[in-house]
């Protein structure tokens, strides 16, 4: 998410971001580069689904910065050589929770999965100083929202659906992940926290 590397970015931190669409990419970068400077992100066109190019990436990242202190499960043997590290996985309230308004059962199975990875990560890994954490937002708006949020009726009814009265926004959620990452969820591990304006709370 543009959000995320953005607000790691200005935080100082140094990002790697890839995907499939290399314009997308280019960006992106561009966005992070703006808050960040130049030298804090470096783009690798990939895809995540391709265990090549996740290695690639991970490799690019260990060569370009010579570390990784937050990313995936691609990295754990890097962290465990490093003596730890910290993993924020991406779920959804539509993993913890069925809705009868999205009826999209194999993603609902998918992010159910993350929120078990990020557990079984936590447990397995601690040992090593390896922290994994989840963010679990509901309606987002994002690129990906864009063309169903234009119609007025489709919005409202989403927003009815929310305690607090309107849909989320890319940078709330950015900054749960940040809170993972830093020192100061030193102790969180295995936690799945919502970023949800009260959706789980009904």
């Amino acid at each position: 998410m543009r959000s995320i590397a953005t607000t790691f970015a200005r935080e100082g931190a140094k990002v790697t971001i890839t995907g499939r669409r290399k314009e997308i990419l280019g960006g992106i970068a561009d966005a992070i580069a703006a808050v960040g400077g130049r030298s804090a992100v470096l783009a690798v066109p990939g895809s995540v689904t391709e265990e090549a190019d996740v290695q690639h990436a991970v490799q690019a990242t260990l060569a370009t910065f010579g570390r990784i202190d937050v990313l995936s499960r691609a990295v754990i043997p890097h962290m465990q050589r490093q003596g730890g590290g910290s993993i924020v996985n991406i779920g959804s309230v539509l993993g913890l929770k069925a809705s009868l308004a999205f009826p999209a059962h194999p993603y609902a199975v998918a992010k159910a999965g993350v929120a078990m990875l990020t557990k079984t990560i936590a447990v397995h890994y601690a040992k090593d100083g390896i922290r994994c954490n989840c963010g679990a937002p509901a309606v987002t708006e994002t690129p990906l929202m864009e063309s169903r949020l234009k119609d007025p009726a489709a919005r409202t009814a989403m927003e009815a659906r929310v305690p607090l009265g309107r849909l989320g926004r890319p940078d709330g959620v950015a900054q749960a992940v940040l809170y993972f990452a830093s020192d100061d969820a030193a102790w969180a591990t295995g936690t799945v926290l919502t970023v949800d304006g009260g959706i789980m709370a009904q």
